[in-house]
């Protein structure tokens, strides 16, 4: 970020925080944001299906920081103009270039938004939503990411065992004769 230039910094700090496309964040436009309910009603997605992204504390606070231009509705654009950026592959090279990061892509930050979230804990179900993917199968490629709800049941099967639970001890009674001897 330090080496990020000032119309760029935003729309870093927004796409790490939201995990919006880079055309998304382009043709943004202030009425599309809602501080007030802090989330963006997207209207124009890859998808052709509106969603809307809910805003951490630190995105919410990007907005406002953000400054409106006069008379253009666009959120990130060009400050004398108020035309709306077209790319910004340039700037988002340049400054990879000046931090000395090497094959990085603007993609990338969606990404690791995607990654980090994961691995805070939401569901796929949630982060395909969020993400604007059609199909599960696109959101599962961060599925190797969601091991938190792997480890209580682990833990507990280890614990029973440990301890001699009755309610293991019970549960595997149950089971049929052929599969009691796999499971000890």
């Amino acid at each position: 970020m330090e080496h990020a230039t000032p119309h760029l910094r935003p729309v870093i700090e927004i796409v790490i925080q939201t995990g919006m496309r880079f055309e998304e964040l382009l043709s943004l436009t202030w009425s599309q944001v809602s501080l007030d309910r802090r989330e963006v009603s997207l209207t124009r997605t890859k998808s052709g299906t509106p969603r809307v992204i809910s805003l951490s504390d630190g995105a919410a606070a990007t907005f406002v920081a953000t400054p409106r231009h006069v008379t253009s509705p666009h959120v990130f654009r060009e400050p004398n103009t108020g035309r709306r950026y077209k790319s910004l592959k340039n700037a988002f090279r340049s400054t990879c270039a000046r931090a000395g990061v090497r094959d990085f892509r603007y993609h990338d930050l969606r990404h690791t938004f995607a990654s980090w979230v994961v691995q805070g804990g939401m569901d796929l179900y949630r982060l395909g939503r969020i993400l604007g993917h059609t199909t599960t199968q696109m959101t599962a490629g961060y599925a190797h990411l969601a091991t938190v709800d792997l480890h209580d049941p682990v833990r507990k099967v280890a614990t029973d065992l440990a301890t001699g639970a009755e309610d293991w001890i019970d549960n595997r009674s149950a089971m049929p004769a052929q599969n009691r001897s796999r499971t000890l």
